[in-house]
């Protein structure tokens, strides 16, 4: 039994692979210009986790914006309620 015929149709994904990994650095290195060329507008975009940070710092902020403006609701409805009580 030889090799061919237990791997062959398999091959070539086989052979892939192993070029994919060897040169995974490479690869890695080029990437950044391979998608500039292809989809220029990428440039002004942004990193996914880049993204990711900036979108938890917002949702941070906007839950501490919610929390102050339950807190000032319930400060202005109390004034409110001492200038002018409810009417019976």
């Amino acid at each position: 039994m030889y090799v061919d015929d237990v791997i062959g149709d398999n091959q070539r994904d086989i052979d892939v692979a192993a070029v994919t990994y060897f040169l995974r650095d490479i690869i890695a290195a080029e990437l950044p210009a391979l998608i500039e060329k292809v989809c220029p507008a990428s440039k002004s975009g942004m990193k996914q986790e880049d993204r990711a940070a900036a979108l938890r710092q917002v949702e941070e902020a906007l839950r501490q914006l919610e929390g102050e403006e339950k807190q000032l609701v319930d400060q202005i409805n109390a004034a409110l309620m001492a200038v002018q009580p409810p009417r019976p």
